[in-house]
């Protein structure tokens, strides 16, 4: 997970950005979602929206892909809430 507030130069990073920007998102969407992505791995290629709950944990995350050759849209994971 690499935040999207921080301007990634790298290729992956700069195609996640252009994703987010031309879905609407504003800068403060940005940082206030904590919205970022992954350059490997399991979630490559794709832009990280988290979840936190009241504390400030991490609860859930969904990956949603920019690569439009990928057919699985979404990839997502929750963690255990209890």
């Amino acid at each position: 997970y690499i935040p999207l507030y921080l301007y990634p130069t790298d290729i992956i990073g700069r195609h996640a950005r252009a994703y987010i920007i031309n879905r609407g998102y504003t800068e403060e969407d940005i940082i206030k979602y904590q919205l970022g992505y992954c350059e490997y791995g399991e979630y490559a290629n794709r832009i990280i929206l988290p979840m936190f709950n009241a504390e400030g944990e991490l609860v859930y995350f969904i990956g949603r892909t920019f690569d439009p050759n990928n057919k699985q849209n979404y990839k997502q994971i929750c963690k255990n809430l209890v």
